[in-house]
């Protein structure tokens, strides 16, 4: 079967004299022009192709003509971003654009880019009482999501309330988490964890990520202004990297 396949892509070109017929197949389903600056013009080329490659997995299509110049039409990887159902709402956003899915139901958000091209992901939650839950499928954990488009992509956010639906327990910048463990593990170089004033049962909180952070605590409900400090139940243990820590207390 693979066999038939592969004749079927080679066999869409028909050459005649001087002229490249019409194609068909659905992994080239989406191809609409020839790009390049050689001697074909825009739409189906009027020349003699001598040559025809197509990729591995069908989404590239590359032509030579008797000039020698090669052409190729990159036919783009999908890109698909679930937000599902739930008691929480938050947003995910990339940074080359494409991708904005926002609340907790909006079903799958579709984007495409060509290949190779290097796309993140990131989780934010902006209702004071929702926490990001992580990544699923493609991704995983908490950190922003990080791929290099080489194939179809399928990834899933979550949402939640957070501990007892008080909402999260610790932040960075605009995405809430579970707890200072949770937040750890998505923090990046340089980040600021915000911890919600009171008591915080950590066990061990080992940080061994190699990562200077600093860990703000007394936050009230809404991280939005400072008091009391927030006391840590357990043991910190430094194994690699850094912590900064103003308005903590550990016992």
């Amino acid at each position: 079967m693979k066999g038939d396949k592969n004749m079927r892509l080679f066999t869409c070109l028909i050459l005649s004299i001087g002229i490249l017929l019409p194609f068909s197949g659905n992994a080239l389903a989406a191809f609409s022009q020839w790009s390049g600056s050689g001697p074909f013009a825009t739409g189906d080329g009027n020349r003699v192709i001598t040559a025809l490659a197509v990729a591995p997995d069908g989404r590239m299509l590359f032509a030579g003509s008797l000039s020698g110049t090669v052409f190729s039409d990159d036919l783009g990887y999908t890109l698909n971003v679930t937000v599902p159902a739930g008691p929480g709402s938050g947003l995910v956003s990339s940074d080359t654009g494409g991708v904005s899915c926002a609340g907790n139901n909006q079903g799958t958000c579709i984007a495409t880019y060509p290949h190779g091209t290097p796309v993140t992901l990131t989780a934010t939650t902006p209702a004071s009482g929702a926490t990001f839950t992580g990544w699923s499928q493609n991704c995983s954990g908490y950190a922003p999501c990080i791929m290099t488009m080489i194939a179809d992509k399928n990834v899933t956010a979550g949402f939640g309330l957070g501990p007892g639906n008080g909402g999260p327990l610790a932040k960075i910048a605009a995405t809430g988490y579970d707890s200072i463990a949770i937040a750890y593990s998505a923090a990046g170089a340089g980040a600021t964890i915000m911890a919600k004033t009171g008591s915080h049962t950590v066990g061990t909180l080992l940080l061994d990520l190699g990562t200077n952070v600093t860990l703000k605590g007394g936050y009230d409900a809404l991280f939005a202004t400072v008091g009391l400090p927030s006391v840590l139940q357990g043991t910190l243990d430094i194994r690699s990297g850094s912590l900064r820590v103003d308005g903590v207390r550990v016992r």
